[in-house]
């Protein structure tokens, strides 16, 4: 079974992105934030590691450093997510090997088919039509989905 390290992402997002890899029966393992990932990738190499990387903070940076330079790890393919306006800022991810950047908001399609190309599968995305409407009243969302 092939393993997926999700490094830094919120609760909901890895619940989701934990369903949609059962679905292809692909493990999610998770690491709350990039200050303990490295010791996390040693134990686990996972064939693959998503990483939210925000604006790229020292932590983040010393993550990728050291997955660069540790020999069993320097192979497992990166995609990274975030929401950096800095075009800059995101290219400086491929001097740590990031194949794949997704800024925020994500179009899931592009990203699950991204996973499987770097996973050697291929995933199918649900392409069940629905109906999404968004309000907002005194500061509460609301969603409403019909299928």
């Amino acid at each position: 079974m092939k393993q997926v390290l999700l490094i830094g992402a919120s609760y909901s997002f890895s619940e989701y992105l934990s369903e949609g890899l059962s679905q292809q029966q692909v493990k999610l393992e998770r690491c709350p934030n990039s200050r303990s990932a490295y010791t996390v990738l040693i134990q686990l190499l996972p064939d693959l590691i998503i990483i939210d990387v925000g604006g790229i903070d020292e932590d983040v940076a010393l993550f990728l450093e050291k997955k660069i330079k540790d020999p069993n790890a320097k192979s497992i393919p990166i995609i990274a997510i975030g929401d950096m306006e800095d075009h800059r800022k995101a290219a400086s991810l491929v001097n740590f090997r990031v194949q794949k950047y997704f800024r925020k908001p994500l179009k899931y399609d592009a990203f699950f088919k991204a996973i499987g190309e770097a996973l050697g599968l291929n995933f199918t995305a649900d392409q069940t039509e629905c109906i999404l409407e968004m309000h907002v009243t005194d500061n509460i969302f609301f969603i409403e989905i019909a299928g």
